[in-house]
């Protein structure tokens, strides 16, 4: 079976930008594909719009196309944050939703929902709170939750973002395993294409950008330390110690589920270590995982601002290097996410602290928007600013000679 795509204009009301125009393309049925493009582009807008997720009852969107082809698919979309779409307390609970009113009795929806766990690897995982899991713990878990009852297709946004390689060497075996039962993949991407269709969505300029703008930079004026802080570790407890001094920069690496997220957090000091002496004299500004979890200002612009004392005209120039001064008024709610990362990236730049402390900063970014990353974050430690990463990924950072603390490789006492 094949369906016939064809979207002439959409946007999200009748006075906004157009965000997709002139779309002509197939799906055809057991094949997969990938939608690609810059952060920003309109990937995950395209994604509800085949999932029928858009446009929206009652919302002031306009829609010009014709999608009515993927009516013969049964599909399932999932989003960019995985987090958003959990809603009970653990994960046994989350994989029993569907079964518990799918199934005719217990016995049958526990074993569907022991078998998702079985196939996804979350087994170890089962009486654990969601709102305690990893971001690409996370993010397993909704899709095994999207496959569990079998859709004819399977919308998933920016799949690959915030796993290890472990996870994303597992993830691509089960979308690959899922495909070759049948099911159409239609998935989100700015890079890493392991097979399947291309549909192209404004190729990724090819101009230089050759360096960042001038921002307020605090020079640290000594180091951040950690000695013998009690962290806990799959065979127990371990030992963090570290010390970055200023103008350095500290990747913290590990598979998913070892803590580099809980780790930053204490490190802002939005919790506290249990044993160990951590100093610092200076401001962290936190830039989260998920920028959903910050975000609550009317405008782009008010976003950038909170916490900073700068002037609109600094905030403004960072939002034109990344792109994103068309939105400056507009809501931050209606960004995609890659567009919320950069805000949340351009607030902890202004925020005029020593340290910054950031959970995969380059996730959902496009090439071009890395790049742009690269060079302010290569501003902030030339001028004594220090840099802490949490990452899956270090080899982006080697231009930076960076120090490294391996969760999974910490010693026990």
């Amino acid at each position: 079976m094949q369906a016939r795509i064809k979207i002439e204009k959409f946007c999200y009301s009748a006075d906004s930008e157009v965000v997709l125009r002139d779309l002509d393309f197939s799906i055809e049925a057991g094949q997969i594909y990938h939608i690609m493009g810059p952060s920003g582009c309109g990937k995950s807008t395209l994604l509800a719009i085949l999932s029928r997720d858009l446009p929206a009852a009652g919302d002031f969107s306009v829609f010009h196309g014709d999608v009515s082809g993927l009516d013969q698919f049964s599909g399932v979309r999932t989003t960019q944050d995985p987090q958003m779409q959990l809603a009970a307390a653990t994960v046994i609970d989350e994989l029993l939703l569907a079964p518990e009113y799918h199934e005719p009795d217990a016995l049958t929806a526990i074993n569907r929902a022991l078998e998702s766990a079985r196939e996804f690897k979350l087994t170890h995982l089962l009486e654990k709170d969601t709102h305690h899991l990893s971001f690409g713990q996370a993010r397993i878990l909704g899709l095994a939750l999207a496959w569990q009852y079998r859709p004819k297709i399977l919308f998933l946004d920016e799949p690959f973002s915030g796993l290890d390689k472990t996870y994303q060497n597992l993830l691509s075996q089960v979308i690959q395993k899922i495909n070759s039962e049948g099911c159409t993949v239609i998935l989100t991407h700015t890079s890493s294409i392991f097979g399947g269709r291309i549909i192209s969505l404004n190729p990724l300029s090819s101009s230089e950008i050759s360096s960042a703008p001038e921002f307020p930079v605090v020079s640290a004026t000594g180091p951040i330390m950690g000695e013998s802080l009690d962290w806990p570790t799959r065979n127990g407890e371990g030992k963090i110690n570290f010390r970055v001094e200023p103008g350095e920069m500290l990747l913290i690496t590990g598979p998913n589920g070892f803590g580099k997220t809980q780790l930053l957090q204490r490190l802002a000091r939005i919790s506290d270590f249990s044993s160990g002496r951590f100093e610092f004299a200076g401001k962290c500004a936190y830039s989260p995982q998920s920028p959903d979890q910050e975000i609550f200002s009317g405008t782009l612009l008010d976003e950038i601002l909170v916490g900073s004392n700068e002037d609109a005209g600094t905030a403004e120039k960072l939002a034109d290097f990344f792109q994103l001064k068309p939105f400056l008024l507009q809501s931050p709610i209606l960004l995609s996410f890659g567009q919320k990362k950069r805000v949340s990236l351009i607030g902890a730049f202004l925020r005029k602290t020593e340290c910054l402390l950031l959970d995969e900063p380059t996730a959902g970014l496009d090439p071009a928007n890395r790049h742009r990353l690269m060079l302010c974050l290569s501003y902030f430690i030339k001028h004594g600013g220090i840099v802490i990463c949490a990452t899956h990924d270090p080899d982006q950072f080697n231009e930076f000679k960076p120090k490294l603390l391996q969760l999974d490789a910490l010693n026990n006492p």
